[in-house]
Parts: C-alpha cells; structure tokens; sequence
C-alpha cells in the first residue's frame, strides 16, 4: 500500500482527491468515455486502481496492467 506523500510524489494526490478518474484516465490522461467502464480502453488500466477506506487512500500494489 501507497501511503499519501507516494500519491504526491508520483502526481497522482490531487487527481484522486478531485475524482478526475470520473472525467479521465489519471495514468494515460485519456478521457473516460463512458462511467461503465472499469478499464481504460487505452491504456487498460482501472481507472479505480487505489482504494478509498476511512478517509485513507491507497493504491493498490497488484493493479491491473
């Protein structure tokens, strides 16, 4: 698991606490065409690869590739 400074460090802290993953992908930047889906079409990845759980965030070490 991810604590927040790695989220920081890796720019992806602020795309997660403004939920960007509803309008794009916050890996490959791409925009999400449709909530139904759960993997980017472009660059696979889940758009919810991290997990949100007491006001923690983390992401997951096993997302998909």
């Amino acid at each position: 698991m991810k604590n927040f400074q790695d989220l920081e460090d890796m720019n992806l802290l602020q795309s997660i606490v403004g939920k960007d993953y509803l309008k794009r992908c916050i890996t490959c930047n791409m925009v999400r065409p449709s909530l139904d889906l759960e993997n980017c079409p472009h660059c696979y990845k889940n758009y919810l690869f991290f997990i949100k759980s007491n006001e923690k965030y983390s992401v997951y070490e096993n997302r998909h590739n």
